[in-house]
């Protein structure tokens, strides 16, 4: 039996990218969704992975011997910059 003044809500779920639908994970806890279109939308796989590989890492690794800060002539030290 229907209360009075209680409206009837119709849900939608999906675990793919459907327009107007709730987001439901599939069996393996995943769902998709579109690729992002402003800042603040989730981030899919490939859009990450796209910007993680333009990414250029940079590391400039030196080694020696000799005194390095903190240490003792004759240790081996590693530096990252």
């Amino acid at each position: 039996m229907k209360k009075p003044g209680l409206q009837e809500l119709s849900l939608q779920v999906d675990t793919e990218a459907t327009p107007n639908t709730l987001l439901q994970r599939d069996s393996s806890g995943r769902a998709k969704v579109a690729p992002p279109a402003v800042e603040n939308d989730i981030a899919t796989k490939g859009t990450v992975d796209a910007h993680a590989n333009l990414l250029e890492i940079h590391r400039k690794i030196t080694f020696g011997t000799a005194n390095p800060t903190g240490g003792s002539n004759g240790d081996i030290y590693f530096q990252y910059e």
